[in-house]
């Protein structure tokens, strides 16, 4: 039996490079380590959340509309399921005593490490 990953290596390689680009502009943008400030955390939520937008419209274009309802889907499920971590994130903050310039860091880290363990799952879930 093949594996496959079930999209033309074209779209994955743009995923791909939009994923690199993204991790570079955030670690490129966030070294300082200053505190964000609310309005600059709207901003960023406004940018990711279109960011998300444009490649579900690429795939709706690329690939169908049951593709791109599929990923808006996913999107927002991981999306609504981010506000309950972060209740727990303020409380585990708060009773470590972490700074907000520093949260970024560690917040960016986990994430980053939930994304890697993800996608190793996922790729041997597929070769089952």
């Amino acid at each position: 039996m093949e594996a496959h990953i079930g999209f033309p290596l074209e779209t994955i390689a743009i995923f791909a490079a939009v994923v690199a680009f993204s991790v570079w502009l955030d670690l490129r943008l966030h070294r300082d380590g200053k505190d964000i400030s609310i309005a600059n955390a709207v901003a960023w939520s406004l940018f990711w959340i279109f960011l998300a937008l444009g490649f579900y419209f690429y795939i709706k274009l690329h690939h169908g509309a049951e593709f791109a309802e599929l990923f808006l889907a996913g999107y927002i499920l991981e999306k609504s399921l981010s506000v309950d971590n972060l209740m727990v994130f303020v409380a585990i903050f708060a009773s470590f005593g972490i700074k907000g310039a520093l949260q970024h860091r560690i917040l960016y880290f986990g994430i980053l490490g939930a994304v890697i363990f993800r996608m190793l799952f996922i790729a041997f879930g597929t070769t089952l």
